[in-house]
């Protein structure tokens, strides 16, 4: 007997997936999602390759990302229970800083469930035990990263002096074509998405529309034998979701660069206009002209204009914007 295809023939309808897919956040799925949430025995693979272990058995993989979708608020990528862990994996195309945030809300939603389904006493005396959180962000966009970046939820921290009780990890992998090899080689399925990406990615730099640069991407991989059985059983809703998601993502890369140029602007002329009024007192120190343009947090840059409009002098400003300069 065949797989049963992703994507039935029958009805399938790209634009209203997509539709569905954009508009209601509590349904998210991307071909990445699909590769591996839908296969058990690949994301075992996964697992092994990211840990180092060599778990045989998907049995032992119980997935809770889908099963879960009414109930959790927040909803990720992959959520899946095994030997004792809860991993949580996000597939991005755009780098995100917030990342061990999210990861926190993620996590409080499941345990939440835990607890709640054990029927578990948080107020006894007995201990209640929970599965080990693994959060890992795959990531395949277009800035320079390392194989592997660490981000931590204290880099939000705004007091940087006290020593923080509370902390997340969440691992970046860079999973572009030429990076992390050895999770590559640990998991081909990973290897061949990562091909599949990647030329779409080249066919766009070469100029190609977006449905040239997909349907070519697809060719190029069913003729050397990447993703095949995969691509050619779900074919047509593939082309559908990769054209999408390209054509949004290309329109969401162009309103963010609009956007950020926006910023850019603000900050500029908010610094610009500090370093006007603080011109009233006297020659302002380079240090202190290259702290107020590097300045990138704009409610700050609207604090420090306040009070470089009544603070009297360029000390008396240092002083109370806290900014460290060195003394001469």
């Amino acid at each position: 007997m065949g797989k049963k295809k992703i994507f039935p023939d029958t009805g399938f309808r790209p634009d209203r997936y997509m539709r569905r897919l954009h508009v209601n956040r509590k349904y998210k799925d991307r071909l990445f999602c699909i590769l591996f949430g839908q296969d058990r025995d690949a994301l075992l693979q996964l697992y092994n390759a990211l840990n180092g272990s060599a778990y045989t058995d998907p049995s032992r993989l119980t997935v809770i990302t889908l099963d879960n979708i009414i109930y959790m608020k927040m909803v990720n990528d992959l959520a899946f229970m095994v030997v004792g862990t809860l991993n949580l994996y996000e597939h991005q195309s755009t780098y995100n800083p917030n990342m061990p945030l999210r990861f926190l809300l993620y996590i409080a939603e499941e345990y939440d469930r835990i607890i709640h389904g054990q029927d578990a006493n948080l107020y006894g005396e007995k201990l209640v035990t929970l599965p080990t959180p693994q959060c890992v962000v795959f990531y395949n966009g277009d800035r320079e990263t390392a194989d592997e970046e660490l981000l931590r939820l204290s880099d939000a921290f705004q007091n940087k002096d006290v020593q923080t009780d509370l902390e997340l990890t969440v691992h970046l992998r860079n999973i572009n074509l030429g990076h992390n090899q050895s999770l590559m080689d640990g998991c081909p399925k990973l290897r061949e998405y990562a091909c599949l990406i990647g030329r779409v990615k080249e066919n766009l730099a070469d100029g190609r529309t977006v449905k040239a640069s997909v349907e070519e991407a697809v060719n190029y991989c069913l003729d050397r034998g990447i993703l095949t059985d995969f691509l050619t059983e779900n074919r047509s809703g593939v082309l559908g979701m990769l054209r999408l998601l390209t054509e949004y993502d290309e329109k969401k890369h162009i309103r963010l660069l609009k956007r950020d140029a926006r910023e850019e602007g603000m900050l500029q002329e908010r610094a610009a206009m500090i370093l006007e009024l603080l011109s009233r007192y006297g020659d302002v120190p380079t240090e202190l002209q290259t702290a107020i343009t590097d300045q990138s947090d704009l409610p700050t840059l609207r604090e420090w204009s306040r009070i470089a409009t009544g603070c009297g002098s360029i000390d008396a400003f240092v002083e109370q914007t806290g900014i460290e300069i060195s003394r001469q």
